[in-house]
């Protein structure tokens, strides 16, 4: 049981440093003036967030 909340742990780290850095270079790209660029590199980021965030509720039985 501890291994598993080690690893659930983790991978929420994990996840929370991708969503930052996808944030991070969004928010650099707009400051270049890179506009189009900066959106895709956040809607893309938004878009797998919500599709994990769906899929993992989905394994563990959550979603309706």
């Amino acid at each position: 049981m501890q291994a598993l909340k080690a690893d659930n742990q983790r991978s929420h780290w994990m996840a929370f440093g991708l969503i930052f850095s996808g944030f991070a270079l969004a928010g650099f790209l707009a400051w270049l003036g890179k506009d189009w660029l900066a959106g895709v590199t956040l809607g893309t980021t938004l878009t797998g967030t919500i599709a994990g965030f769906i899929q993992g509720n989905t394994k563990s039985g959550k979603a309706g």
